[in-house]
This record gives C-alpha cells, structure tokens and sequence, in this order.
C-alpha cells in the first residue's frame, strides 16, 4: 500500500518460527537506510488481523495498465496466496502463514 510518499509492506513469519513479535512492543525499533528510507519494525497485536486487507501481492514496475495486469497474472499464477490476502483471521498471530 502506499500513503504520502509511504510504502507499507507487510512480511509474514513462518507457522514454526519461535519468534512471536505480536507480543512485542507496537513500534520497537527503528533505522534509516538512507536519507530517504527510514524503515521501522510494527506490530499490530494478536488483534490486528484487520489490517491485512490493505495488503496483497506484490508486483514489480508498471504503468497504470501493465501494473493491474501483472497483478491479475500473479494472482492467476498464485490463486492460494492471493485467497490468503482475503482473508484476515490469525494474519497478526502469523500462525498459519507459510508463504
């Protein structure tokens, strides 16, 4: 998704990851790449499954029309994955993602 010259991107654990960051502090650390990436690791909680429907598959440069293309492509190529944006139950809790 992309705000005000912000791009939020969403990275999913594995099912068997011991790490559990839905228990971490919402904003617990932060970098700046370069003078114009600043990048910051948030959690949203066990509650926040809500907030995966602003994502979905990512695909690479485009215009207006090959953009939509290349993602309708993708979800043709990958129908599971793209179900899986839809929907929002335990997406926070990272239990069930294996992609």
């Amino acid at each position: 998704m992309r705000t005000n010259s912000e791009a939020i991107l969403a990275v999913t654990l594995p099912a068997d990851t011991i790490f559990e960051p839905s228990r971490d502090v919402a904003i617990s650390s932060s970098i700046h790449t370069s003078k114009d990436t600043h990048i910051e690791f948030v959690t949203y909680g066990l509650k926040g499954d809500v907030m995966s429907l602003i994502f979905t598959l990512i695909v690479g440069d485009g215009t207006r029309i090959t953009r939509p293309l290349k993602l309708l492509g993708k979800i043709l190529r990958h129908p599971l994955k793209f179900f899986r944006t839809l929907l929002p139950f335990g997406w926070a809790a990272a239990r069930w993602c294996s992609w």
